[in-house]
C-alpha cells in the first residue's frame, strides 16, 4: 500500500501505511535477536520479513530526503548467501528461445542490496534528520570508502561485467547515484580539485569522481533501456530517469560542445518517464514537468521522432490530486529540498499559469 500510494502521487497517505507496518513489526518483535543455532521456518520468515521492511523504508525515505524509521538494521544478521542460499530461495526465468532455466542470483542480490540500504539508512538519519548541518568533505569521503568497500566485495554474479537483469542494473544505479550525491555539493567549490585518497592509495578529485560516476550512471541507464526497454513498470526507475533528465536540462542551458549529447540523454529520460507515466501518476507528473522544462530543440525532436504531443498541463487538477513530497531536480545530498518537493512545484506552476 505504501508503494501504490507513493506512485499514485499520494505519499503523504502512503507514509501512514509504512509507519503502521513498522508499528506492527515492533509489536511482533521482528527486529529482536534470534536465539539459538537452530531456526524454524517461522524464525526464517520473521527474519526475512524484518530485513525486507528495513530495506524498503531505508530506500524510500532516503530518496524522499527524510529520516528513516529505524536507527539500526535488524539485530539478527542475514546469513551468508553462499553458505545458506536456502534462506533466500532462488528465482528462475525461462526465455522464449531457450529450453533452460536461468537463476537470477536472488540470494546474492538480496544480501548485497540489504547491505547497500544499511548505508542509505545511515546517510538518511545522519543528514536528513533534525536541523540541517554542514556536510564536510571528510564525511563524504568517509561514506565513499564504505561504498567502495561494498562495491569491491560484490560476488562475481553482481560485478559490472556480469550484470544483466533489471534488479542488478538498478542496484548499480543506486550505487552510482549515491556517489554523485555525496560529491556534488563540492563540485562548484574550491574543493573540487583537492586530491583525495582512494582505497588503493592513489589520488583522485571531486571533479574526477563526479565525471566518472555520471558516465557510469548514464551508461547503466542506456544498458537498461537496450536490454529491457522502459515499457515494463519499474517504480525505482522514476528516481534515476528524473535525475538524468533534469541534470541534462541544467547542463543544456550552458553553451558547450556537448549539447548534442545532452539532448540525447534528455530524450532518453523523457522517453523513459513517458512510458513509466502510463502506469503511475507520479511518473506521469514528473514527465510533464521535465517536458515543460526541456529546451525547445529537445521538445521538437521528441515530438518528431518519438511521436509525442505537448502534454496537457492541467496544473490546478494535478495540484488538487497530488499530495506528493517527492523531491524533483535536486543537486547534492546536502541540498535544501523543501522548495523542490513535487506538491510545492505544482503550486508554483499553478500560480505562474494564473498570473
Amino acid at each position: 500500500m505504501n508503494s501504490i500510494h507513493n506512485m499514485d502521487g499520494l505519499d503523504q497517505v502512503g507514509h501512514v501505511y509504512m509507519v503502521q507496518a513498522v508499528k506492527m513489526a515492533h509489536n511482533l518483535d521482528l527486529f529482536a535477536l534470534s536465539e539459538g543455532n537452530e531456526r524454524t521456518e517461522m524464525d526464517r520468515a520473521r527474519q526475512y520479513t524484518a530485513w525486507c521492511l528495513f530495506s524498503w523504508q531505508a530506500m524510500v525515505l532516503f530518496h524522499y530526503r527524510r529520516p528513516t524509521l529505524f536507527k539500526q538494521p535488524p539485530r539478527t544478521r542475514l546469513p551468508d548467501p553462499h553458505k545458506d542460499p536456502s534462506f533466500y530461495g532462488e528465482i528462475y526465468v525461462k526465455y522464449p528461445q531457450s529450453s533452460s532455466l536461468h537463476p537470477v542470483h536472488h540470494p546474492s542480490a538480496f544480501f548485497q542490496t540489504a547491505k547497500l540500504h544499511i548505508v542509505l539508512n545511515n546517510l538518511a538519519n545522519g543528514i536528513f534528520g533534525g536541523s540541517r548541518n554542514e556536510f564536510p568533505i571528510d564525511k563524504a569521503v568517509s561514506y565513499q570508502q564504505v561504498l567502495l568497500r561494498w562495491f569491491q566485495d560484490l560476488p562475481p554474479c553482481l560485478t559490472p561485467s556480469n550484470i544483466a537483469f533489471p534488479h542488478q542494473l538498478q542496484m548499480h544505479l543506486h550505487y552510482q547515484h549515491v556517489m554523485m550525491l555525496l560529491f556534488e555539493p563540492f563540485l562548484a567549490s574550491k574543493m573540487n580539485t583537492v586530491p583525495l585518497a582512494t582505497l588503493t592509495g592513489s589520488k583522485t578529485t571531486v571533479k574526477d569522481i563526479i565525471k566518472e560516476t555520471q558516465t557510469r550512471f548514464e551508461t547503466i541507464i542506456r544498458l537498461y533501456y537496450l536490454r529491457h526497454s522502459f515499457t515494463t513498470y519499474a517504480p525505482v526507475m522514476l528516481q534515476f530517469l528524473s535525475v538524468l533528465g533534469f541534470a541534462n536540462v541544467r547542463d543544456a542551458r550552458t553553451p558547450s560542445d556537448r549539447l548534442e549529447d545532452q539532448i540525447s540523454s534528455l530524450l532518453l529520460a523523457i522517453h523513459g518517464l513517458h512510458h513509466q507515466g502510463s502506469a503511475a501518476h507520479l511518473s506521469n507528473t514528473v514527465f510533464r514537468l521535465l517536458y515543460k522544462e526541456s529546451p525547445i530543440d529537445a521538445v521538437n525532436i521528441a515530438n518528431r521522432y518519438l511521436g509525442f504531443e505537448e502534454p496537457d498541463m492541467d496544473s490546478d487538477l494535478m495540484t488538487r490530486y497530488t499530495k506528493a513530497a517527492f523531491p524533483v531536480n535536486v543537486v547534492g545530498i546536502d541540498a535544501d529540498v523543501e522548495d523542490q518537493r513535487l506538491n510545492k512545484l505544482l503550486r508554483k506552476w499553478t500560480q505562474r499559469q494564473s498570473d
